[in-house]
């Protein structure tokens, strides 16, 4: 799939989590960098975890109309209970995008996406 960001006109590659198991398991236990694209049934204030995960990444929560409403910087899951974390917006969101940690994208950006 391909994501672009049209306020600053660059796009990026993404896998799809369009089922039940992969929006579970999302990126949790790939050691390459990649990044994974849900497209959610419900539009409500969904929470992610990093368990499994080898990498930080960001988390970018995207509203029913396509802009960016909350992006959180992610960290993987260690001994430390400080890493316990669920990130999840202040508000509902249709779409989620998880990308590594140095992308552009800034919350009021407005994306869309295709499949190739």
């Amino acid at each position: 799939m391909i994501i672009k960001n049209i306020t600053k006109n660059f796009q990026i590659t993404s896998e799809v989590a369009n089922n039940f198991l992969s929006q579970t398991i999302g990126l949790s236990f790939w050691p390459k960098k990649r990044n994974m694209f849900f497209p959610m049934k419900l539009n409500k204030v969904w929470a992610f975890w990093m368990f499994g995960m080898f990498y930080p990444i960001k988390i970018i929560f995207i509203d029913e109309n396509k802009k960016i409403i909350n992006i959180e910087n992610a960290v993987p899951y260690s001994f430390s209970p400080k890493t316990w974390n669920l990130y999840k917006p202040d508000k509902p969101c249709k779409y989620i995008l998880e990308v590594v940690s140095e992308s552009n994208f800034s919350v009021g950006d407005e994306i869309s996406y295709s499949v190739f």
